[in-house]
């Protein structure tokens, strides 16, 4: 390694571009890290300002945007009940033709064990009529 900066010392050019590399990155760091200061020491400035003029203007503002966010959360609130109401009413239609099909099949049923016992009745009258027709 020692002989590595040996050999670079021995080229003028080289040690003079890497001086000047590290002082452009040792001028950048400074104006980045005064930059930085700057920033910070305005937010302290901000922090402890106790001014009203720019507070009262932010708190209208922050009024402003809790009207906006009220009224959006209103309408949301809105769109969400009436999908609500939407998905309730689908419920109840459901549950509604379930109940009329209900209804039906025991009509059906219902119905055709009537007309089972109707043949039935018919059958044993027409026998009853027989029987006692020819025991006379």
């Amino acid at each position: 390694m020692s002989m590595m900066i040996e050999s670079l010392a021995d080229k003028p050019l080289v040690v003079v571009v890497m001086a000047i590399t590290v002082i452009l990155k040792l001028i950048l760091d400074y104006f980045k890290s005064k930059s930085n200061s700057e920033k910070v020491e305005k937010a302290e400035k901000a922090a402890f300002d106790l001014s009203t003029s720019p507070l009262s203007s932010e708190i209208s503002q922050l009024k402003d945007e809790h009207d906006t966010l009220k009224v959006a959360t209103e309408q949301a609130k809105k769109v969400v009940e009436d999908h609500q109401n939407v998905l309730v009413m689908s419920r109840l239609f459901n549950l509604y033709s379930k109940q009329i099909e209900k209804y039906q099949q025991e009509t059906r049923t219902r119905a055709s064990w009537s007309f089972v016992f109707a043949i039935v009745s018919m059958f044993l009258g027409m026998g009853f009529i027989f029987w006692v027709g020819l025991s006379f």
